[in-house]
């Protein structure tokens, strides 16, 4: 999954926005109702809480979906972020 324009807090201390990609695993009966679960893992993880801080409306995207054929090997990663307030 990637997410943008989330207003976070992260090493710098200084609140910007960031975008992130992450990994994600669900049981689900089809592509839809796994990529609604995924959603939903992502919005009730608490260290993605928004501070509003401007109009900028987080979003989310699902880039791939797998259908594994037995339980995964580890559990899935962390977060990958990207700051959003660069211009490169």
């Amino acid at each position: 999954m990637r997410g943008e324009n989330f207003s976070l807090t992260l090493s710098s201390g200084d609140p910007c926005h960031h975008g992130f990609y992450t990994t994600r695993w669900v049981e689900a009966d089809d592509e839809a109702a796994a990529e609604l679960a995924c959603v939903q893992l992502i919005k009730l993880d608490p260290s993605l809480a928004q501070e509003r801080r401007s109009l900028a409306i987080p979003m989310l995207y699902v880039e791939e979906i797998k259908r594994l054929d037995s339980e995964p090997l580890q559990q899935p990663g962390g977060y990958t972020f990207f700051d959003m307030d660069t211009s490169e």
